[in-house]
């Protein structure tokens, strides 16, 4: 069922936003309701840093800049921005895009504090693992910070970590490129990057890069993250599902260079597929009344 309505929002654009909403509460049971209703957890930075801007507290500068230090460094906000309790971001992908909207009406000061994504997550000694449909060449790290989990139960010298998430950007290319007929991130004869990197505070993000856009997902999901629903265990769970969003988000900077009247409602957009890749997971139940 899921796969007709997807490819219906193709060709009905308008309706693609309610469409989305409205199936993802749908899907979103009882029990869940009943187990986030009263999270402490709901408060979203982004969103209040949005608010404020809209009722003039804040500079255009203001905001860009906060909502960057919101994921990427949330200790330099101003502490009403800083809660004592807090989900951590969902995805970080329309940080980046507003950074990229708004540059041009930036000051140089600030300019000057956000830096460009591959250098607030520079990988010193990489490693790659090609993913077993060649689509998709994993970065990963084995030491400091950035590493990922050593565990490799089948004795290939490529941790268990990096094959999931290999596997799980086979399969949803699979799913949303080939068998639902989104825009091919993915250039002719090229492989699309996914770097794993230690983003603490996000699950996941999508950058530009020479024309085309990278995925960073989070090296562990160790600390903090909220639980889910896959029968494996969360830190998998939290894996397909980052990696179906974020994918979507390449899928539409391929479609339009994340411009126009869809990408109003790309998060959105991103969130169902996690519903329509990988429905048992769950995951953004935590998120329903995050705003």
């Amino acid at each position: 069922m899921f796969a007709n309505i997807v490819s219906l929002m193709k060709f009905y654009p308008r309706f693609a936003f309610l469409l989305a909403f409205s199936l993802l509460f749908l899907a979103y049971p009882l029990r869940a309701q009943e187990r986030f209703e009263d999270d402490p957890h709901q408060f979203n930075v982004l969103n209040e840093i949005e608010r404020a801007y809209r009722n003039n507290r804040l500079t255009l500068d203001q905001k860009v800049l906060f909502k960057y230090y919101a994921i990427n460094n949330p200790q330099k906000l101003p502490a009403e921005f800083q809660p004592q309790e807090s989900l951590p971001i969902k995805c970080g992908t329309p940080v980046i895009k507003e950074f990229y909207t708004a540059r041009n009406q930036l000051s140089a000061a600030t300019l000057r504090k956000v830096k460009p994504v591959p250098m607030q997550y520079a990988l010193p000694v990489v490693k790659s693992y090609q993913s077993p449909e060649g689509w998709f060449t994993i970065r990963y790290e084995t030491s400091g910070e950035g590493a990922v989990p050593a565990e490799d139960l089948n004795g290939n010298n490529v941790p268990d970590y990096v094959e999931e998430v290999a596997e799980a950007a086979d399969y949803s290319y699979q799913q949303e490129v080939l068998d639902l007929g989104y825009s091919n991130p993915i250039g002719a004869g090229e492989t699309y990057e996914i770097e794993i990197v230690d983003l603490g505070f996000i699950y996941g993000q999508t950058y530009i890069s020479n024309g085309t856009t990278v995925i960073q997902i989070e090296n562990d999901f160790s600390e903090n993250f909220p639980p889910n629903d896959h029968p494996e265990g969360d830190v998998i769970g939290a894996i397909k599902v980052t990696i179906a969003h974020e994918l979507k988000h390449a899928i539409q900077y391929a479609a339009t260079q994340w411009s126009g009247e869809t990408d109003r409602w790309s998060e959105m957009d991103a969130t169902l597929m996690e519903e329509v890749v990988y429905d048992n997971v769950n995951d953004y139940y935590n998120y329903l009344n995050y705003g």
